[in-house]
């Protein structure tokens, strides 16, 4: 039995969680100088991450959960 719905934890991470808006991306990239890589630790199912990595040469996202990579992964 899962209560906590967990099996689903992925998919209602992105159903619920508002999304970054552009302008949050925007400020966080002022920031950098070098844009080598990105690295995205506990990237869930990659929201910030597929926002950020198109600036990127190389991106990377990593997570604790296998649900949530798997979301991340199906955005491909």
């Amino acid at each position: 039995m899962d209560i906590f719905g967990f099996k689903n934890q992925g998919v209602n991470y992105d159903k619920f969680r508002p999304r970054y808006p552009l302008k949050f991306v925007e400020q966080c990239l002022k920031s950098v100088t070098k844009k080598n890589r990105y690295l995205d630790v506990a990237t869930g199912t990659g929201q910030l991450l597929y926002a950020i990595a198109p600036y990127f040469k190389e991106s990377i996202g990593t997570d604790l959960s296998k649900n949530m990579i798997e979301s991340a992964s199906e955005k491909l």
